[in-house]
């Protein structure tokens, strides 16, 4: 955590990341809220995916709520692409748990090439649907085009 990355520990990246969706969230609440389009659910989603995304210290298990919040606001308002979004969180959460699990008690699944591939690539998947999502979230709930 204390390990420094450009300009910053990766502990200090953490808590931007977090002040960052923070912030990026209570955009969207005030924008939504004023154009009448507050989705709870959606942006709960958003918040939990965020974080999850670009905090520091998570584990897969902080992942779940905003599946769940995904589905509840994919059933309010119908977008199918809330729905891609959440089997594309729910399959990066299943790779990630299914590494952890499949190597519990042991460090030797961290330092071979293949974990580090599937570690990265399960990161990179995860950025990019963050990303799309809070394309996604600006398009529902500030612009309204569904």
């Amino acid at each position: 955590m204390t390990d420094r990355f450009l300009f910053l520990s990766w502990q200090g990246w953490g808590m931007l990341g977090i002040l960052l969706v923070t912030a990026a969230l209570v955009l969207l609440a005030v924008r939504s809220y004023k154009n009448g389009r507050f989705n709870l659910p959606l942006l709960a989603a958003f918040y939990g995916c965020g974080i999850f995304t670009f905090a520091h210290q998570m584990h897969e298990r902080y992942i779940f709520p905003a599946v769940v919040f995904l589905l509840a606001a994919w059933a309010l308002c119908g977008d199918r692409r809330l729905w891609r979004a959440a089997a594309l969180f729910s399959a990066t959460l299943l790779v990630n748990m299914a590494a952890v699990y499949y190597n519990v008690g042991g460090d030797q699944f961290l330092e071979s090439g293949f974990s580090t591939f599937l570690v990265r690539a399960t990161g990179l998947v995860s950025t990019a649907g963050f990303c799309w999502l809070a394309w996604l979230c600006w398009r529902l709930l500030v612009r309204g085009e569904a």
